[in-house]
């Protein structure tokens, strides 16, 4: 991605981040941890692993500046933080047996630890454990918003496998399965921490979920970009997402574009196992069509409305001047 002047990474994020919101991280990771404490050797054992893959942690941060935009830090707050960031994780367990990973951020994955049955329970003891922590906020709201989550990224992840079953390369495709498989959980990030933080207007609660779902959709597209130019502290293999035939935006848009090797890449697309220099192949293509570029633009101009509606919409506060340096993160991270 060529650096833009209007994504200045300096300072650093955390600099960037309310006193009082690094506190509440904190408290957050503790009661994170907490949370997921067990007696049987499997789950003590993996929640070391889930310790040592250190996560990004923006979906509870999205949810504690959202929450402080509008009042304090509470304990339920914090609850609700918990409650994304384990239902997030479970996801993400679960996912890695699907697509049989063997690495998470680096580190191996619970299906390459425990095997696939073993790493099946520990998602579902992370999802019982998110639904306990979205109970303890005593907001029915919240519990609404767990079961919606959970529909939404079934869905995704299905209508996903279906995507490339079919061959359906659209961008519209693309984009209803990053709302449901990434987006929702910003998306209810930072709805749960407006309605934890008192929020009852209909109109401001419509506008954080679009600054969550613009947000979110920017996030998986910097992802997904990763597939085609890897960073080192990556931890995940070059063109995975080709290798699992998942289409992403770079891609999709060069098979729009008339080429020679159009219908080669969609025919290797339709193989069952693809070698490494396939893979390649296909990288090479997205990348000399000017997929990246195209990607890259729709990223930045989601990422730029995200943050035209929070400074249009919310309070005037640290917090919501810490929301859009999140923003500018999401769009400039390399890992």
């Amino acid at each position: 991605m060529q650096s833009d002047k209007r994504y200045n990474q300096s300072p650093t994020l955390i600099e960037q981040i309310p006193q009082e919101i690094q506190e509440a991280l904190k408290q957050f990771e503790e009661a994170y941890l907490g949370s997921i404490q067990s007696i049987a050797p499997t789950i003590v054992k993996a929640t070391e692993l889930l310790s040592r893959q250190t996560a990004k942690q923006v979906r509870p941060l999205l949810l504690l500046l959202t929450a402080n935009c509008f009042g304090s830090i509470t304990e339920e707050v914090i609850k609700g933080s918990t409650f994304i960031e384990l239902l997030h994780v479970s996801s993400l367990v679960h996912d890695d047996v699907i697509d049989e990973s063997g690495h998470r951020r680096g580190v191996p994955s619970m299906n390459a630890v425990f095997g696939n049955h073993k790493a099946v329970l520990i998602g579902d003891y992370l999802l019982a454990n998110a639904m306990m922590q979205a109970v303890q906020t005593n907001n029915k709201q919240i519990l609404l918003q767990l079961a919606t989550l959970g529909k939404r990224l079934s869905e995704g992840e299905l209508l996903q496998m279906d995507t490339a079953e079919l061959g359906d390369y659209s961008e519209e495709r693309y984009l209803e399965i990053i709302d449901r498989k990434t987006a929702s959980l910003i998306e209810s990030s930072m709805l749960v921490g407006a309605l934890l933080g008192g929020v009852k207007d209909i109109a401001i609660l419509k506008a954080i979920e679009q600054i969550g779902q613009l947000l979110g959709r920017a996030f998986q597209i910097r992802d997904d970009i990763f597939d085609y130019q890897p960073t080192a502290q990556l931890g995940k293999p070059f063109g995975q997402d080709i290798a699992e035939h998942k289409v992403t935006l770079p891609l999709i848009y060069a098979l729009q574009q008339e080429s020679k090797e159009r219908d080669k890449v969609l025919k290797l697309l339709r193989h069952e196992q693809l070698k490494r220099g396939e893979i390649t192949f296909v990288i090479d293509l997205a990348t000399r069509m000017g997929g990246i570029e195209y990607a890259t633009k729709k990223m930045v101009e989601m990422v730029e409305e995200a943050k035209q509606i929070i400074a249009s919409t919310l309070p005037t506060s640290e917090s919501r001047d810490a929301l859009i340096a999140v923003a500018n993160y999401i769009a400039t991270r390399n890992k």
